[in-house]
């Protein structure tokens, strides 16, 4: 008898410590969520129309690639600017 009581209050102690760090990581991490959605429709308005519809986890590795492209482009014309 008192093993079976020992045993449900394990339980409860491990479920409710499981809600409350659960419920804590997930409002510590609500404002990078917001932050998420936020470059999220950025990125959007930045991709150029060209680009076919694609998986939000391949996304932000096409996104990469595009803006290292620009960078690269971009110190280029600084490089011909200075040679010029």
């Amino acid at each position: 008898m008192r093993s079976a009581s020992t045993a449900a209050a394990r339980i409860v102690c491990t479920g409710g410590t499981g809600g409350i760090i659960w419920f804590s990581i997930g409002r510590g991490l609500r404002p990078l969520t917001a932050l998420s959605g936020q470059v999220a429709q950025r990125i959007r308005i930045i991709l150029p129309r060209w680009l076919p519809p694609m998986p939000s986890e391949v996304m932000p590795l096409v996104c990469a690639r595009l803006f290292a492209r620009s960078e690269s482009l971009e110190s280029e014309r600084r490089y011909r600017r200075r040679c010029a």
